[in-house]
Protein backbone atom coordinates (compact mmCIF):
# COMPACT_ATOMS: atom_id res chain seq x y z
CA UNK A 1 0.00 0.00 0.00
CA UNK A 2 2.58 2.52 -1.16
CA UNK A 3 2.67 4.93 -4.15
CA UNK A 4 3.85 3.68 -7.52
CA UNK A 5 7.38 4.40 -8.64
CA UNK A 6 6.56 7.44 -10.78
CA UNK A 7 6.49 10.87 -9.17
CA UNK A 8 3.69 12.34 -11.31
CA UNK A 9 1.48 9.33 -11.92
CA UNK A 10 -0.42 6.61 -10.12
CA UNK A 11 -2.35 6.59 -6.83
CA UNK A 12 -0.88 7.32 -3.40
CA UNK A 13 -2.50 4.18 -1.94
CA UNK A 14 -5.14 1.51 -2.54
CA UNK A 15 -8.90 2.05 -2.70
CA UNK A 16 -10.12 -0.28 0.01
CA UNK A 17 -9.53 0.48 3.70
CA UNK A 18 -8.66 -3.19 4.16
CA UNK A 19 -6.27 -5.35 2.19
CA UNK A 20 -3.57 -2.71 1.64
CA UNK A 21 -2.81 -3.84 -1.92
CA UNK A 22 -3.64 -2.74 -5.46
CA UNK A 23 -2.56 -3.65 -8.99
CA UNK A 24 -0.88 -1.19 -11.33
CA UNK A 25 1.11 -0.81 -14.54
CA UNK A 26 4.64 0.47 -13.95
CA UNK A 27 5.48 2.58 -17.01
CA UNK A 28 9.09 3.15 -16.02
CA UNK A 29 10.00 -0.50 -16.42
CA UNK A 30 13.02 -0.29 -18.69
CA UNK A 31 12.85 -4.01 -19.48
CA UNK A 32 9.85 -3.25 -21.70
CA UNK A 33 9.59 -1.46 -25.03
CA UNK A 34 7.36 1.40 -26.08
CA UNK A 35 3.95 0.01 -27.04
CA UNK A 36 4.24 -3.28 -25.14
CA UNK A 37 0.94 -4.65 -23.85
CA UNK A 38 0.28 -5.15 -20.13
CA UNK A 39 -2.27 -7.84 -19.20
CA UNK A 40 -3.92 -8.89 -15.94
CA UNK A 41 -5.82 -12.15 -16.44
CA UNK A 42 -8.20 -13.87 -14.03
CA UNK A 43 -8.58 -17.53 -13.23
CA UNK A 44 -11.56 -19.41 -14.71
CA UNK A 45 -14.87 -18.13 -13.34
CA UNK A 46 -18.06 -20.22 -13.39
CA UNK A 47 -21.16 -18.10 -14.11
CA UNK A 48 -23.55 -21.07 -14.32
CA UNK A 49 -25.51 -20.15 -11.20
CA UNK A 50 -25.72 -16.43 -12.01
CA UNK A 51 -28.83 -15.01 -13.67
CA UNK A 52 -27.28 -11.54 -14.03
CA UNK A 53 -23.51 -11.64 -13.47
CA UNK A 54 -21.67 -8.37 -12.94
CA UNK A 55 -18.03 -7.30 -12.95
CA UNK A 56 -17.04 -4.28 -10.91
CA UNK A 57 -13.75 -2.63 -10.00
CA UNK A 58 -12.21 0.67 -8.96
CA UNK A 59 -9.59 2.43 -11.08
CA UNK A 60 -7.09 5.29 -10.81
CA UNK A 61 -5.78 6.99 -13.97
CA UNK A 62 -3.58 9.92 -13.04
CA UNK A 63 -0.71 10.76 -15.39
CA UNK A 64 0.06 12.71 -18.56
CA UNK A 65 0.88 9.62 -20.69
CA UNK A 66 -2.02 7.42 -19.61
CA UNK A 67 -3.15 4.72 -22.04
CA UNK A 68 -6.67 3.30 -22.46
CA UNK A 69 -7.89 0.30 -20.49
CA UNK A 70 -9.82 -2.51 -22.20
CA UNK A 71 -11.75 -5.40 -20.65
CA UNK A 72 -11.72 -8.69 -22.58
CA UNK A 73 -13.58 -11.97 -22.03
CA UNK A 74 -12.41 -15.52 -22.82
CA UNK A 75 -15.52 -17.58 -23.66
CA UNK A 76 -13.86 -20.99 -23.54
CA UNK A 77 -12.75 -20.94 -27.17
CA UNK A 78 -11.43 -17.45 -27.92
CA UNK A 79 -10.81 -14.01 -26.47
CA UNK A 80 -13.48 -11.38 -27.17
CA UNK A 81 -11.62 -8.08 -27.05
CA UNK A 82 -13.08 -4.85 -25.75
CA UNK A 83 -16.44 -5.83 -24.28
CA UNK A 84 -15.99 -2.56 -22.40
CA UNK A 85 -13.31 0.05 -21.80
CA UNK A 86 -12.19 2.87 -19.54
CA UNK A 87 -11.13 5.91 -21.54
CA UNK A 88 -11.77 8.78 -19.15
CA UNK A 89 -9.14 10.20 -16.83
CA UNK A 90 -10.93 11.79 -13.86
CA UNK A 91 -7.97 11.82 -11.46
CA UNK A 92 -5.86 14.99 -11.31
CA UNK A 93 -3.34 13.93 -8.66
CA UNK A 94 -2.06 10.87 -6.85
CA UNK A 95 -4.37 11.73 -3.97
CA UNK A 96 -7.54 11.89 -6.12
CA UNK A 97 -10.11 9.23 -5.17
CA UNK A 98 -10.54 6.10 -7.25
CA UNK A 99 -13.40 5.89 -9.79
CA UNK A 100 -15.91 3.04 -9.99
CA UNK A 101 -16.79 0.87 -12.99
CA UNK A 102 -19.53 -1.79 -13.21
CA UNK A 103 -20.03 -4.01 -16.29
CA UNK A 104 -22.90 -6.38 -16.98
CA UNK A 105 -21.84 -9.86 -18.11
CA UNK A 106 -25.42 -10.83 -18.87
CA UNK A 107 -24.82 -11.06 -22.62
CA UNK A 108 -21.73 -13.27 -22.33
CA UNK A 109 -22.96 -16.55 -23.81
CA UNK A 110 -20.37 -18.82 -22.20
CA UNK A 111 -20.91 -19.76 -18.55
CA UNK A 112 -17.22 -20.43 -17.81
CA UNK A 113 -15.03 -17.46 -18.60
CA UNK A 114 -11.83 -15.60 -17.92
CA UNK A 115 -11.58 -11.82 -17.60
CA UNK A 116 -8.61 -9.84 -18.88
CA UNK A 117 -7.61 -6.23 -18.22
CA UNK A 118 -5.47 -4.99 -21.11
CA UNK A 119 -3.53 -1.77 -21.67
CA UNK A 120 -0.30 -0.45 -23.16
CA UNK A 121 2.50 -1.30 -20.77
CA UNK A 122 4.95 1.37 -21.85
CA UNK A 123 3.60 4.79 -22.87
CA UNK A 124 5.98 7.04 -20.96
CA UNK A 125 7.00 7.74 -17.40
CA UNK A 126 3.62 9.18 -16.34
CA UNK A 127 1.22 6.35 -17.17
CA UNK A 128 0.93 4.33 -13.95
CA UNK A 129 -2.66 3.06 -14.07
CA UNK A 130 -4.09 1.17 -11.08
CA UNK A 131 -7.13 -1.03 -10.39
CA UNK A 132 -8.40 -2.36 -7.07
CA UNK A 133 -11.23 -4.35 -5.49
CA UNK A 134 -12.16 -6.42 -8.56
CA UNK A 135 -15.37 -8.37 -7.96
CA UNK A 136 -17.56 -10.69 -10.05
CA UNK A 137 -20.95 -11.52 -8.50
CA UNK A 138 -24.59 -12.27 -9.23
CA UNK A 139 -26.84 -9.21 -9.29
CA UNK A 140 -29.67 -8.81 -6.80
CA UNK A 141 -33.21 -9.26 -8.19
CA UNK A 142 -33.83 -5.52 -8.50
CA UNK A 143 -31.22 -2.83 -9.16
CA UNK A 144 -31.95 0.22 -11.32
CA UNK A 145 -28.82 2.28 -11.96
CA UNK A 146 -29.01 5.90 -13.09
CA UNK A 147 -26.04 6.32 -15.40
CA UNK A 148 -26.08 9.88 -16.68
CA UNK A 149 -28.04 13.07 -17.20
CA UNK A 150 -27.75 13.36 -20.97
CA UNK A 151 -28.45 17.08 -21.40
CA UNK A 152 -26.99 19.03 -18.50
CA UNK A 153 -26.41 22.14 -20.65
CA UNK A 154 -30.07 23.12 -20.28
CA UNK A 155 -29.49 26.83 -19.86
CA UNK A 156 -26.90 27.11 -22.60
CA UNK A 157 -28.06 25.72 -25.94
CA UNK A 158 -31.67 26.69 -26.40
CA UNK A 159 -31.71 30.51 -26.00
CA UNK A 160 -35.28 30.13 -24.72
CA UNK A 161 -34.93 31.95 -21.42
CA UNK A 162 -35.87 30.08 -18.29
CA UNK A 163 -37.75 27.16 -19.84
CA UNK A 164 -35.65 24.75 -21.88
CA UNK A 165 -35.99 21.33 -23.46
CA UNK A 166 -36.95 18.23 -21.48
CA UNK A 167 -34.52 16.50 -19.13
CA UNK A 168 -33.26 13.10 -20.32
CA UNK A 169 -31.47 10.46 -18.27
CA UNK A 170 -30.03 7.02 -19.02
CA UNK A 171 -30.96 4.02 -16.87
CA UNK A 172 -29.42 0.55 -16.66
CA UNK A 173 -31.15 -2.53 -15.29
CA UNK A 174 -28.44 -4.26 -13.25
CA UNK A 175 -30.88 -6.59 -11.51
CA UNK A 176 -31.54 -10.25 -12.27
CA UNK A 177 -35.22 -9.62 -13.15
CA UNK A 178 -36.94 -7.41 -15.69
CA UNK A 179 -38.13 -4.00 -14.49
CA UNK A 180 -41.83 -3.98 -15.33
CA UNK A 181 -43.69 -1.00 -16.84
CA UNK A 182 -44.66 1.63 -14.26
CA UNK A 183 -42.51 0.03 -11.51
CA UNK A 184 -39.68 2.57 -11.71
CA UNK A 185 -40.43 6.09 -10.45
CA UNK A 186 -38.02 8.84 -11.53
CA UNK A 187 -37.71 12.28 -9.95
CA UNK A 188 -35.60 15.38 -10.42
CA UNK A 189 -35.11 18.71 -8.71
CA UNK A 190 -33.35 21.90 -9.83
CA UNK A 191 -32.06 23.80 -6.80
CA UNK A 192 -35.01 24.28 -4.41
CA UNK A 193 -37.71 24.12 -7.10
CA UNK A 194 -40.58 21.63 -6.68
CA UNK A 195 -39.66 17.98 -7.26
CA UNK A 196 -40.76 16.67 -10.66
CA UNK A 197 -42.08 13.07 -10.65
CA UNK A 198 -42.50 10.74 -13.62
CA UNK A 199 -42.92 7.03 -14.33
CA UNK A 200 -41.03 4.77 -16.74
CA UNK A 201 -43.90 3.23 -18.69
CA UNK A 202 -41.85 0.64 -20.57
CA UNK A 203 -40.14 -2.54 -19.42
CA UNK A 204 -36.35 -2.63 -19.01
CA UNK A 205 -34.87 -6.04 -19.71
CA UNK A 206 -31.99 -7.51 -17.71
CA UNK A 207 -28.74 -5.77 -18.65
CA UNK A 208 -30.41 -3.23 -20.93
CA UNK A 209 -29.80 0.53 -20.89
CA UNK A 210 -32.53 2.96 -21.94
CA UNK A 211 -32.95 6.72 -22.21
CA UNK A 212 -35.90 8.30 -20.45
CA UNK A 213 -37.21 11.82 -21.08
CA UNK A 214 -39.27 13.53 -18.38
CA UNK A 215 -42.62 14.83 -19.60
CA UNK A 216 -42.42 18.01 -17.50
CA UNK A 217 -40.12 20.75 -18.77
CA UNK A 218 -37.51 21.97 -16.28
CA UNK A 219 -37.64 25.50 -14.93
CA UNK A 220 -34.14 26.94 -15.12
CA UNK A 221 -33.11 29.60 -12.56
CA UNK A 222 -32.74 33.20 -13.77
CA UNK A 223 -30.17 34.11 -16.41
CA UNK A 224 -26.71 34.56 -14.96
CA UNK A 225 -27.28 32.25 -11.97
CA UNK A 226 -25.63 29.00 -11.02
CA UNK A 227 -27.74 25.95 -10.24
CA UNK A 228 -27.57 22.21 -9.57
CA UNK A 229 -29.65 19.27 -10.84
CA UNK A 230 -30.38 16.09 -8.90
CA UNK A 231 -32.27 13.15 -10.34
CA UNK A 232 -33.04 9.84 -8.64
CA UNK A 233 -35.05 6.67 -9.02
CA UNK A 234 -37.30 4.66 -6.73
CA UNK A 235 -37.89 0.96 -7.38
CA UNK A 236 -39.55 -1.28 -4.80
CA UNK A 237 -37.14 -4.00 -3.72
CA UNK A 238 -34.01 -2.16 -4.93
CA UNK A 239 -31.62 -2.35 -1.97
CA UNK A 240 -28.55 -0.97 -3.80
CA UNK A 241 -28.82 2.72 -2.96
CA UNK A 242 -25.42 4.03 -4.09
CA UNK A 243 -26.33 4.05 -7.80
CA UNK A 244 -29.89 5.41 -7.49
CA UNK A 245 -29.12 9.11 -7.97
CA UNK A 246 -27.05 11.58 -9.98
CA UNK A 247 -26.19 15.13 -8.99
CA UNK A 248 -24.63 17.74 -11.26
CA UNK A 249 -23.49 20.30 -8.68
CA UNK A 250 -22.71 23.44 -10.68
CA UNK A 251 -24.31 24.60 -13.92
CA UNK A 252 -24.65 28.12 -15.30
CA UNK A 253 -27.53 29.73 -17.15
CA UNK A 254 -25.77 31.87 -19.72
CA UNK A 255 -27.40 35.12 -20.81
CA UNK A 256 -28.59 35.93 -24.33
CA UNK A 257 -26.97 39.04 -25.78
CA UNK A 258 -28.43 41.68 -28.08
CA UNK A 259 -26.81 43.51 -30.97
CA UNK A 260 -24.19 44.68 -31.51
CA UNK A 261 -22.53 41.59 -30.12
CA UNK A 262 -18.79 41.61 -29.44
CA UNK A 263 -16.63 38.68 -28.42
Amino acid sequence: NTPTGSANSGPSNDHSPIGNTFMFVENENWNSSLGDIAILESSCIDLSAAKAPLLEFWYHRYGSTMSDLYIDIFDGARWINGIDSVLDQPQTSSFSPYSFKRISLQNVKSRKIKIRFRTSGRTGSNGDMAIDDVLVYNAPPKDAELLEILNTDLGFTSCNGNIDGPLTVSINNLGSTMIQPNDLILKYQIESAPIVIDTVKRAIRIGDTISFTFSTLPIIPPVGSKYSIKTWGELNGDTISENDSITVPTLYNYPTYGLPYYN
